[in-house]
């Protein structure tokens, strides 16, 4: 249903060959599909909770589910050195005490999904949706960013690097993360606590310059101010004070300014989030609903799939003389589920 979209589920068998689809025919009975559709649940009802009982959230009968893709999201693949965390939106627009709104975002309304993902391809490595505060979020006095960041990084081996913006970045935790082997960079806001003084106030005179400056007590932490169109202020914990050049175009033309590499890199490498719900919304097969946990599994299954392509296209590539599209694997992976009835 990802692939060949129809208005209404019962169009796939249907008898006008500009709608029916024979293999969905062939493989499944309309009034069975539209039972088990029905009829479908992801937890044992008998062992669901009261709204009002104190142990109760939102993804109680997902937890499961989710649990299970987590385990075999970081078993079944090492990732790359460089790595994000950020928001995803599964859009939603119904009436739900935890839909977000975020303005600056492709989906604007629905649920907010914490997410740690490789820069490159966009492979879920671990993921929380957010659920306010009775969410099972470990949580920390160091604030909400701090958390989600522990949380996704928890089973994250040494010597990664992540990119984050300035809603999870803090000194305290630039330093937690690096005792804990794991380098990350992040802009930062200037009223952040135990940033000094002196960084809050600089001010810098021309487009392309920079000011790098070092913690005395942890050598590693740094803060990178670089003037763009206005000053950007980037902490990290594991960055040398190197400068490196940028294209800039404005309007037709094309011309280079002075960068700190790390303010390139974060540049570069901050986007694995927006990648995978890029790759995710290819082909998604989400339908309407009037359950909303139904938009979450639909979010996870498109996500399983997607992980799915990337370790199959990251290992098989060099045997195969042209790479499948993430349409085609889709497709391949239909046929074979299809083939095992």
């Amino acid at each position: 249903m990802g692939i060949a979209k129809l208005p209404r589920i019962k169009d796939y068998w249907s008898s006008n060959p500009m709608l029916g689809n024979d293999k969905v025919k062939r493989t499944m009975a309309r009034d069975r599909f539209v039972d088990i559709y029905r009829f479908f649940h992801i937890s044992d009802r008998e062992n669901e909770v009261s709204p009002n009982d104190p142990s109760f959230y939102m993804m109680r009968k997902l937890d499961p589910f989710m649990s299970c893709l987590r385990s075999n999201f970081q078993m079944h693949f090492e990732p790359y050195p460089h790595l994000s965390v950020d928001e995803a939106m599964v859009k939603y627009k119904g009436r739900l005490g935890i839909v977000q709104y975020m303005p600056n975002k492709p989906v604007k309304r629905g649920i907010k999904v914490w997410a740690l993902c490789t820069s490159f391809f966009g492979y879920v490595y671990n993921f929380k949706p957010y659920c306010g505060r009775r969410d099972k979020l470990p949580r920390s006095d160091n604030g909400l960013g701090y958390s989600v960041v522990t949380f996704l990084t928890k089973n994250l081996s040494k010597g990664h690097h992540i990119y984050i913006d300035r809603f999870y970045t803090s000194v305290v935790l630039m330093k937690d993360l690096l005792k804990s082997g794991i380098y990350a960079s992040g802009t930062v806001n200037t009223n952040r606590k135990y940033l000094q003084t002196n960084i809050k106030n600089v001010k810098l005179a021309d487009n392309g310059s920079s000011k790098c400056f070092q913690c005395i007590e942890e050598p590693n932490l740094t803060c990178t101010v670089w003037k763009d169109k206005k000053e950007i202020f980037l902490l990290s914990n594991g960055a040398k004070n190197e400068i490196t050049t940028v294209k800039r175009r404005i309007g037709g033309n094309v011309s280079y300014a002075t960068c700190p590499k790390v303010i390139a890199d974060y540049n570069k490498y901050m986007g694995g989030v927006d990648l995978a719900d890029q790759y995710r919304k290819y082909n998604d097969i989400s339908r309407k609903s009037r359950k909303w946990w139904i938009y979450m599994f639909w979010y996870l299954l498109d996500t399983t799939v997607n992980n799915v392509y990337i370790i199959y296209s990251t290992t098989n590539f060099p045997s195969e003389k042209k790479s499948k599209t993430p349409l085609d694997f889709r497709m391949s992976l239909i046929e074979a589920i299809l083939k095992e009835k």
